[in-house]
């Protein structure tokens, strides 16, 4: 589940990395005050990769972005996967392994 999509602005590269990914709720569920309407003409952009139309759920990501200097520097801006912090109801605060996964293709001295 560690997918990239990246992007070069200089000398400073940015790599987005999906911590967590998945299912969160139906859109009634989300945004309980937005009228359905609006959640069915919006279905068109938002499929298939955050609404699922046979189901109606929505699912979104977590990312933690990787940025690479020229100067040899690696940054990660991110949640904080494994701390205490709140967690939407939906998803809860799972452990993804995501650290092991990261530190398999980053490390810092890259």
């Amino acid at each position: 589940m560690f997918s990239t999509n990246s992007v070069r602005l200089g000398d400073v590269g940015f790599a987005r990395t999906a911590e967590w990914r998945g299912a969160i709720a139906r859109a009634s569920e989300i945004v309980p005050e937005a009228p359905e309407r609006m959640w069915r003409d919006n279905v068109p952009w938002l499929s298939p990769h955050l609404h699922d139309s046979p189901t109606g759920v929505h699912r979104a990501d977590t990312p933690t972005w990787v940025i690479r200097s020229s100067e040899s520097r690696t940054i990660l801006a991110g949640t904080g996967n494994d701390e205490e912090r709140a967690c939407p109801p939906a998803r809860g605060c799972p452990d993804t392994g995501f650290r092991d996964n990261l530190a398999a293709g980053t490390r810092p001295e890259q």
